[in-house]
């Protein structure tokens, strides 16, 4: 059932065991289910033995092991814990925090010469949270932490219920079963390495073999073995997996790929197809949904560049009137069924946001081809206003990607003077391959026409990025967008950054707000940065994240940037595809 190298099988009958073990000891400690116990352990296969047996003891919090610093207290307050666990000995973040907000600590270690997975743990500091009551019902299995590419993180409860159904339901229209064996190389702490990796093919008593994270050359090694039927991982894994290969290969085990938490474009898809001789099968997902639609395996028809039909859910495609779309246009999705979650662990005024009517809204829009298969446009918030033409971004990511030299690439929003938006874009050119703005530009020009195509072109090193392979677009519009709108000729401040000078300079008690400075400049504090996203908030009306705060460079332009994407934005949060 689970496996890792160099270490034997954890079978079927050793992890049920392992579950009884651990649940009595977590019982004599306090915990039971609707408890949450966090876990923050770095032993990859102790972590996924602890995904499938722990709920059966008490609510799992998976959380990566080397949190930053200053991430770790918010996000333990936030989750009120009854325990964390860490690897023994750890002396990182999270075990600072918990001393300071008095929740127990439990040390785990792997057993060695055991099988893959097992643990011990024990009880190193016992604390007043033990004595706390639950804090959940006992029918939620996990809490997830989404990657945060919207603010702060959101934590989102799964019901024993709604990871079984959705694990099925894959399963079901993949094919997957005990003669199957999934790599997994994506973090375990996030939705698609801990749901669609994982627990999919666990709960289809197929096996489960641990590689270590992004590990590549592992993943090779597996598969010229003849080990592994299924990969499903970050669709940045996928690219770089075919670009390790230089020539046709074949696997006699591997049945079929499935790119997650982002999407391939379809020439990509199509060098993976002819590379490895399997079908690549994509889907769409949220953590708070699971999967809700998936392509299935041939002789099922699969569209390149679409996501598949609804999985077991009813999708609907509804205009800015809230109107249904005609078949074929472009719409924001709404989705209700039984993978669905119930609604955020400690955020109300976005649970209001994200449900209408009882159908979730997970901020994407997208189209329903003739076939059936839903095709993403795009984010909501993302999308690009040119003048009132909506741009979707994910068009000119694709058209980089086919750029010769371009190994990765992304459209974004800039401010502009008198368009309210253009469009940039950021390139990274490959080893030896040479860069020409003007080429770069003329090329995509002719591709997606003068209107749409991008104004300004920067070549990086590398994307912004969240921990499961996302876009952070919004990182790349604040580092271009200001240069491109005094380059565009905006003398002027626009009236939004020019109101949060004023209020600015009101909330840090200066008459005027100095042209330039920064927050750090003028002494901020955290005080006076929930007072700025507190008086933001009230006077623009804006979704700001409740946690929003200012760095030490934010400036009003800066936090004008931020304002005017929170005002555009739709709700939700796709952190798994």
């Amino acid at each position: 059932m689970l496996d890792a190298p160099g270490r034997a099988p954890l079978s079927r009958s050793d992890c049920a065991a392992l579950a009884r073990a651990r649940a009595v000891e977590a019982a004599r400690w306090g915990l039971a289910r609707g408890d949450v116990l966090a876990w923050a352990v770095a032993d990859r296969a102790a972590t996924a033995a602890a995904t499938i047996v722990l709920p059966a003891a008490a609510t799992l919090a998976p959380l990566p092991a080397d949190a930053p610093g200053a991430s770790a207290g918010p996000l333990l307050a936030r989750l009120r814990p009854k325990a964390l666990a860490i690897d023994a000995g750890a002396s990182a973040a999270w075990r600072i925090a918990a001393e300071r907000l008095g929740i127990a600590i439990v040390e785990v270690a792997p057993v060695p010469d055991a099988p893959a997975g097992a643990f011990d743990w024990t009880l190193a500091q016992p604390a007043v949270s033990l004595d706390r009551a639950p804090t959940l019902a006992p029918s939620v299995a996990y809490v997830c932490t989404t990657s945060g590419t919207t603010g702060r993180p959101k934590l989102v409860p799964l019901s024993h219920r709604q990871v079984a159904w959705t694990s099925r339901a894959v399963a079901a229209r993949l094919a997957v079963g005990p003669a199957d064996r999934s790599a997994v190389l994506t973090p375990l702490h996030l939705a698609n390495g801990m749901r669609t990796a994982l627990l999919m093919p666990a709960i289809a008593g197929a096996t489960v073999e641990i590689l270590g994270e992004a590990d590549v050359a592992a993943l090779e090694i597996t598969l010229r073995a003849g080990r592994v039927t299924f990969v499903s991982t970050a669709f940045t894994i996928m690219r770089d997996l075919v670009a390790r290969s230089r020539h046709t290969v074949r696997y006699p085990s591997l049945r079929f790929l499935r790119p997650a938490s982002g999407a391939l474009g379809a020439s990509e898809i199509g060098r993976l197809e002819s590379t490895f001789g399997v079908p690549v099968v994509a889907g769409l997902a949220t953590t708070e949904t699971g999967v809700i639609t998936q392509q299935g395996l041939p002789p099922a028809p699969r569209i390149a560049g679409a996501l598949g039909t609804p999985l077991g859910c009813e999708i609907r495609l509804l205009d800015e009137s809230g109107d249904e779309v005609a078949q074929g246009e472009v719409g924001e999705v709404h989705v209700r069924g039984p993978q669905v979650f119930a609604g955020y662990l400690d955020d109300p005024a976005l649970d209001a946001l994200v449900f209408a009517d009882g159908w979730y809204r997970p901020g994407d829009l997208a189209r329903f081809g003739d076939g059936g298969e839903l095709r993403l446009v795009g984010r909501t918030r993302e999308m690009i206003n040119r003048g009132g033409e909506k741009i979707a971004p994910v068009e000119i990511d694709d058209a980089l990607r086919e750029l010769p030299g371009v190994v990765d690439g992304a459209g974004f929003g800039m401010p502009h003077a008198t368009l309210g938006e253009e469009v940039g874009a950021a390139v990274v050119v490959g080893p030896g391959a040479s860069f020409d703005a003007d080429d770069v530009l003329a090329r995509l020009r002719a591709r997606l026409g003068a209107r749409r195509a991008p104004k300004r072109v920067w070549r990086v090193d590398a994307l912004p990025r969240t921990a499961s392979g996302k876009f952070r677009r919004g990182d790349l519009a604040e580092r271009y967008g200001l240069p491109a709108a005094v380059a565009e000729g905006a003398d002027d401040a626009t009236p939004l950054a020019a109101a949060l000078a004023a209020l600015w300079a009101y909330v840090f008690g200066l008459d005027a707000w100095p042209a330039g400075a920064s927050f750090a400049s003028q002494g901020g504090d955290a005080e006076r940065a929930r007072a700025l996203a507190d008086a933001a908030r009230g006077v623009f009306g804006a979704a700001l994240d409740p946690d929003w705060r200012p760095d030490a460079e934010t400036t009003p332009d800066t936090m004008a940037r931020a304002l005017e994407c929170a005002l555009a934005r739709g709700p939700g949060t796709r952190d798994d595809v």
